[in-house]
């Protein structure tokens, strides 16, 4: 199951190094490997990569950082996962179908969409000041129904 659900805005930002290494990295991901080889880059390069990948994938929300290491022209990402293998199918198995509710919009204009996309977080969430474990993830509206700006926009681009 891919994870890219929300298109490509960040990706289409990075030069060509970046984005092969953003691809490499979001497949390894999708495997939940130790470790994933990219193009040698600088940590800063890598940083701006990484950060354009979880922008663009709000489905990855199992991955709290990661390590970058560059040796003999060879560079790689370490993930740092928050959840096994196994609780990230689960969960993402939930987010996909908790998403099935904004089927009903997909033919609809894009105004229609929105208020529509509006009425269902003001009527489904809260703001989390208690800033939670999920707050900032797709996984606090879907599981908890609570979560600051962030982790809402998450939701909604999912839709």
């Amino acid at each position: 199951m891919p994870i890219i659900t929300s298109g490509k805005y960040y990706y289409a930002r990075l030069n060509d190094k970046q984005k092969n290494a953003y691809m490499a990295l979001l497949s390894g991901i999708e495997a939940h490997s130790d470790e994933v080889k990219i193009p040698s880059m600088s940590t800063d390069e890598a940083s701006t990569m990484f950060n354009c990948l979880l922008n663009d994938n709000p489905l990855i929300f199992h991955v709290s950082s990661y390590s970058h290491f560059s040796y003999a022209m060879k560079s790689g990402i370490r993930p740092n996962y928050k959840y096994t293998k196994q609780v990230v199918k689960d969960y993402t198995d939930k987010i996909l179908h908790y998403m099935k509710v904004f089927d009903s919009v997909k033919a609809k204009s894009d105004a229609e969409k929105e208020l529509y996309v509006h009425d269902f977080c003001v009527k489904n969430f809260s703001y989390d000041s208690a800033f939670g474990e999920h707050a900032h993830s797709v996984l606090g509206p879907i599981l908890h129904g609570t979560a600051v700006c962030e982790g809402i926009s998450r939701e909604t681009t999912l839709s």
